[in-house]
Order: structure tokens, then sequence, then C-alpha cells
């Protein structure tokens, strides 16, 4: 691999997606950029030449991993459903990602919870759902218009109390492998969805 010349964006691409593979494998500490040259098939130089610091490549990975777990819940998900509908489906696959995403999930928690700026604080939070949230929100006040959703809800604050379920919900999920994926989600759904429910 070292010898196959890429072109730039896709050995970018390549060395990303393998600081992902070596974080969910071996954490964020152990992941030095020796580690993640290693698993790319690459040099450490050519790896230091597409990453200005092993902190701008952790973080870059992160966001890969994101969008990347966005994505694949989007994937199964119909545009043209009712707002419920649309969201119990968004909810069951979100559950499914503890199953087939955990390399992500796992790289995703680890950088989060250990890249650090100088003063100590964390690198990536709430700002970097922002793309997440508007989406939500989009959903939230699609519903409202068709009168599935509490009138006058707060798009924001539903975004945060579904975004913060579903959350939960795959960090149980990964923690409980036995647990019924579906069966569960269908329940998270139940309960958020009535919650959010518009009163008659």
């Amino acid at each position: 691999m070292a010898g196959r010349r890429l072109p730039p964006d896709q050995r970018r691409a390549q060395i990303v997606q393998a600081t992902i593979e070596a974080v969910a494998a071996r954490g964020f500490a152990a992941s030095s950029l020796e580690v993640i040259a290693a698993r790319a098939g690459v040099s450490k130089a050519l790896v230091a030449h597409y990453a200005s610091s092993r902190d701008a490549l952790m973080a870059e990975a992160a966001r890969t991993a994101l969008v990347q777990l966005r994505s694949q819940v989007a994937q199964g998900l119909d545009a043209e459903a009712d707002a419920v509908t649309f969201l119990r489906a968004a909810i069951r696959g979100a559950a499914r990602l503890a199953r087939t995403h955990e390399r992500e999930l796992a790289a995703l928690e680890q950088i989060v919870a250990g890249l650090r700026d100088e003063d100590g604080g964390p690198v990536l939070g709430i700002a970097d759902m922002e793309e997440t949230f508007e989406g939500q929100e989009g959903v939230f006040a699609r519903g409202q218009r068709e009168g599935v959703i509490r009138a006058g809800a707060d798009l924001r604050t539903l975004a945060l109390v579904y975004e913060g379920a579903v959350e939960a919900m795959v960090s149980h999920l990964r923690a409980h492998p036995e647990a019924n994926t579906d069966a569960f989600a269908e329940g998270v759904a139940d309960v958020l969805l009535t919650g959010i429910a518009a009163r008659s």
C-alpha cells in the first residue's frame, strides 16, 4: 500500500479511516502516529504530511466517524414519510449502529473523551453536533406542521431531548449485546414520541 500512489483526497481519507480503526482497536492514548501509519500501510512521514498534528488528525477522525454514523442512519429513512414514522425509523436505525458500527462508535467515544486543548478542556463538544441538531429540528418542524408534534414546542429543546435519548439508548445497547435491538428501539420510540406528540 505504501508504494501505491493515491490522489491526495483518497490518501487523506485512507489515513483518517486508519485513525478511526486504530483508536477503536487500541484506544486513544495508544494510537500514535506510528500506529496509525502502520494500520494505513504508509510511513509516519506521509501521515504527518496529511495531518498538522496528532490532535488535528484525531479531531478529523472523530468528525468523520460522526458523519459516517449519521449517513448510515439516513440510508434507511424515507424522506416522504410523516414525521412520526420518520423519527421512529431513525431511532431504529440508530439502535442498530450498536451492532453494525461499533468501531466508529468506539473511536468517536474515545476521541471525544481523550482529546483536550491546552487548558485541559474538550476539543470536541456540542458545537460539533450542530448539523445533526439542525436536521432534527427540520423533522420536528415538519411534524408540527403535520399536527403530530406538540405545537409551540421549542425545536432545539426537542432536538436535545431526542439526541440525549438516542445516545443513551445506543450506549445501553453497546453495553448489553444480549438486548433485542429492535424491540428496545421501539420502546424508546414509544416513550419519546408519546412525550412530544401533539395534544388533542
